[in-house]
C-alpha cells in the first residue's frame, strides 16, 4: 500500500522502481529470521519430549509456510461486483429477495386452486369448516352440528351459506378474504 508521503514526495523513477525490491528483501530477511526462531523453538520443544528433529529441516519448513502465506495473501483478489445499473438491466434481472421468493413459493402452492377447481370443495372448504367449528366450540361453547340455529345466528348468513352449500368453483380472492374476516370477528 502506498502512503500519503509516497504520493506527495517527488522521487525519481529509480527510487520508485527499487521500492518493491527493497520491500521484498526486507520481508525475506524477516521471514528467514522468523523461520529460524520458529524452527529452533520447535526443535527445543520436540527434544523436551524425547523426539529428534533437524534444525535446518524445521527452519526450511517454516520458511516454506511463511512464503506460501505471503503468496496467498498477495494473490487474494477481491470479488468483482457489477455496478447496480448493470445488474438491473432487462437482460439480467435482479436477484429476488427472500420475501419475493417466499411469495412465489406460496403462489406456486396455491395455484392448484385455479387448475383444479374440484379440489376446493374437497380440501379447502372442509378444513375451513373444521376451523370454524373449533372456534365456535372454544368461544361460544357449541358447534354447528350441536346447535345449528345458534351457529347460523353467530356465523352470519354469508358464512353459513358458504359452509352449507357445496362450492362449484373457487370463490374469488376478495370473497375469501371477507369470509376469513367474518371468521376472525366471531
Amino acid at each position: 500500500m502506498t502512503s500519503l508521503d509516497d504520493l506527495l514526495s517527488h522521487a525519481d523513477e529509480a527510487t520508485v522502481t527499487r521500492r518493491p525490491a527493497q520491500r521484498l528483501a526486507a520481508w525475506a530477511g524477516k521471514a528467514v529470521l522468523g523461520a529460524a526462531a520458529l524452527g529452533a523453538a520447535l526443535v527445543l520443544v520436540l527434544r523436551l519430549f524425547g523426539l529428534d528433529l533437524s534444525f535446518p529441516l524445521a527452519s526450511a519448513a517454516f520458511l516454506a509456510l511463511l512464503t506460501l502465506h505471503r503468496v496467498v495473501v498477495a494473490l487474494r483478489v477481491a470479488p468483482v461486483r457489477r455496478p447496480r445499473a448493470v445488474r438491473e438491466t432487462a437482460a439480467d434481472p435482479p436477484t429476488p429477495d427472500a420475501l419475493a421468493l417466499a411469495v412465489a413459493g406460496w403462489q406456486a402452492r396455491l395455484s392448484w386452486s385455479r387448475a383444479g377447481a374440484g379440489r376446493f370443495p374437497r380440501a379447502v372448504q372442509p378444513r375451513l369448516a373444521e376451523l370454524i367449528d373449533e372456534r365456535l366450540r372454544q368461544r361460544h361453547g357449541f358447534t354447528r352440528t350441536g346447535d345449528p340455529v345458534r351457529a347460523r345466528r353467530v356465523l352470519g348468513e354469508r358464512l353459513w351459506s358458504f359452509l352449507t352449500s357445496p362450492a362449484d368453483r373457487v370463490p374469488p380472492s376478495r370473497d375469501l378474504a371477507e369470509l376469513l374476516a367474518d371468521v376472525e370477528k366471531m
